[in-house]
């Protein structure tokens, strides 16, 4: 099997996941610029100091989502439609009454809070700013969190175009409204806070829309809902969480470490490489987030070969993103800081400084990140947060500190401790994966930390992929083949190779011809106990073969007469359109369905021998 599907997957899936998180950081920056740039440097701080709190909210916002996709995503793997529609349903009940806690608190508490974060002493005059800027954004706390689930729901449903429509429309308002707040209105930052609440409820509008949609995989069914879904989603998506939660922490204790040993403009220049890296990183971040989508799938079929494509896919695609993101940051430091500096040429001159030494540090963040996501996907939650721990905050701050404040080195060593934790989080997962294996790791392969009996035996697995018709033919009698040589009953074996090629002949007739686009198919074969297990998986236009199967003509027995033998044989087929992909798993053997096939074939024997008598 190659490589094909799995790269559409998590590209088609990745420019989603870039837009998105391309079009939120667009509105941070705009905010930065206009703050900084029209406001003043003052006003940069005071955005500064409140900017953790933001972080905090996409960190919870983060665990929703992750958890969501990872849950959903493992279900619908297993061909448990039902359950993902409970998950979805009780994920955004969740979302909501999370959402109007945290407004609460963030409203009533702003001036408590903007405290915390280090308005006080010296700095005590920020805080009317920091806390007017808290109550800008905790009214749209709802908008933006139930947004973001839904965003989450849409990308298994296939509403790519939806999606985009929808960050992009709120960037424009986001942007429009912080521009309206200078020139117009001549506002501070609790304006610019309303602006983005009011850009984040236009997103929510256009995201409800999808739920017009006829074909959702997941809609509202209310019908034994699970508080422990919910429970689990959490624990699911609490690496995520923990990545932004720590980010938090580690800008909070940054601008600690800043004020210490430098001034507010270290503080500012600080938020500046932050919004700067932050927006030049999205596309990382996007493909991190389309493996952790992929990785459930995956890990939902317990399919060792995909997950071993995803992470040299992942890998290579991150190292390349990786490379350009650094370049990029690190050749246009001064006219990316100048657009946030304006004429401020000593803050320009430190956040430049800040930029071009942060850039050393994107491949290793970007190649870390990507490996976060996928062993979150599979499930492995503890081994995830461990990597997050480390990677964003525990190693990075350690260094900053013991640089700066236990050395008292120059402030370049402070921005350094960054790239420097990263590379001592790739050297982490490099010796735990060697300890793992028994031996150095020498191929993606050993970097797989699958979960304890994750998949089955490669002895009972078969799996390839097939372009064209002759191909289905060839591979389909191979799979027998395989079968055989493995031990597998003689008819076991033949109802497998029927069931690949009826399926796969009706795909390649009404699938491929139906545009002038390249379409392959997946086959994977499992044995699982006493059943066997087929998933085939093509990027065709949707296609339900239960549907077909429903449309016979009963009048006409030779009318789709081979879907209709395989709904025959097999015990369970489950289809599923999601990520632009059909996704059939088809069931066949086990001891219940076995004596039901016996007692079948009987009672047609018996009415063929009464036939005769007649």
């Amino acid at each position: 099997m190659d490589d094909r599907i799995i790269k559409k997957m998590l590209r088609g899936t990745m420019v989603v996941m870039v837009v998105t998180v391309l079009s939120t950081m667009l509105g941070m920056v705009v905010d930065g610029i206009v703050t900084s740039r029209f406001l003043g440097q003052e006003y940069m701080s005071a955005y500064g100091l409140a900017n953790p709190i933001f972080n905090l909210l996409v960190a919870i916002n983060g665990v929703l989502a992750a958890g969501i996709q990872v849950l959903c995503a493992k279900h619908i793997g297993t061909g448990e439609i039902e359950r993902a529609k409970q998950v979805h349903t009780i994920s955004v009940v969740v979302a909501f009454v999370i959402a109007v806690v945290l407004a609460l608190v963030l409203f009533f508490g702003a001036d408590g809070i903007g405290y915390l974060l280090g308005a006080k002493g010296k700095d005590a005059g920020l805080l009317p700013e920091v806390a007017g800027y808290l109550r800008g954004i905790s009214i749209g706390v709802p908008g933006l969190m139930i947004a973001f689930v839904i965003s989450s729901f849409m990308q298994i449903d296939s509403d790519r175009t939806r999606t985009i429509i929808a960050v992009v429309v709120m960037t424009v308002v986001n942007i429009t409204g912080d521009l309206l707040v200078a020139f117009v209105f001549h506002g501070g930052l609790f304006e610019m806070g309303l602006a983005t609440t009011i850009s984040y409820y236009v997103a929510l509008i256009i995201g409800l829309t999808h739920y017009l949609k006829k074909d959702n995989v997941l809609t509202f069914y209310f019908h034994g809902l699970r508080i422990k879904d919910a429970l689990q989603m959490i624990r699911y998506g609490a690496p995520s969480g923990v990545v932004n939660l720590c980010i938090t922490m580690r800008n909070i204790v940054m601008n600690r470490l800043l004020l210490l040993v430098a001034t507010s403009v270290a503080v500012a220049a600080y938020s500046i490489q932050n919004t700067i890296t932050a927006a030049t990183n999205s596309v990382a971040t996007g493909l991190g987030m389309a493996v952790l989508l992929v990785a459930g799938i995956i890990a939902g079929e317990e399919d060792r070969e995909s997950a071993v494509k995803l992470i040299r896919v992942m890998m290579r695609l991150g190292f390349i993103i990786a490379v350009i993101e650094g370049v990029i940051c690190f050749f246009m430091a001064e006219p990316l800081a100048a657009i946030f500096a304006g004429n401020d040429s000593r803050l320009l001159d430190e956040a430049a400084y800040c930029v071009k030494i942060y850039a050393f540090g994107f491949i290793g963040n970007v190649l870390n990140s990507q490996m976060e996501n996928y062993v979150q996907g599979l499930g492995r939650v503890a081994l995830a947060n461990l990597f997050v721990v480390l990677d964003t905050f525990v190693y990075s701050v350690v260094v900053a500190w013991t640089l700066g404040w236990g050395f008292s080195l120059p402030i370049g060593f402070i921005w350094a401790a960054w790239a420097i934790g990263e590379f001592m989080v790739m050297l982490t997962i490099y010796i735990m994966a060697w300890k793992r294996e028994g031996h150095m790791p020498r191929s993606f392969a050993d970097y797989n930390f699958f979960p304890k009996g994750f998949g089955v035996d490669e002895a009972d697995t078969y799996s390839f992929t097939v372009y064209e018709m002759q191909e289905l033919i060839d591979s389909s009698i191979a799979a027998e083949e395989f079968c055989l040589e493995h031990g597998t009953d003689p008819e076991m074996a033949r109802r497998l190779h029927l069931c690949i090629e009826e399926f796969g002949s009706n795909i390649i007739k009404h699938g491929f011809t139906a545009d002038d686009k390249k379409h392959s198919i997946d086959v994977r074969i499992s044995k699982k106990g006493e059943k066997y297990v087929i998933r085939i998986r093509d990027d065709c236009k949707p296609f339900n073969p239960e549907q077909m199967y429903e449309m016979r003509n009963p009048d006409d027995p030779t009318q789709n007469i081979g879907i209709s033998i395989v709904f025959g044989i097999a015990s369970s087929i489950q289809y599923v359109n999601t990520m632009d992909l059909n996704n059939l798993v088809v069931e066949i053997g086990g001891q219940k369905h076995e004596r039901k096939l016996r007692e079948r074939m009987k009672e047609r024997m018996l009415q063929r021998k009464q036939k005769k008598v007649r």
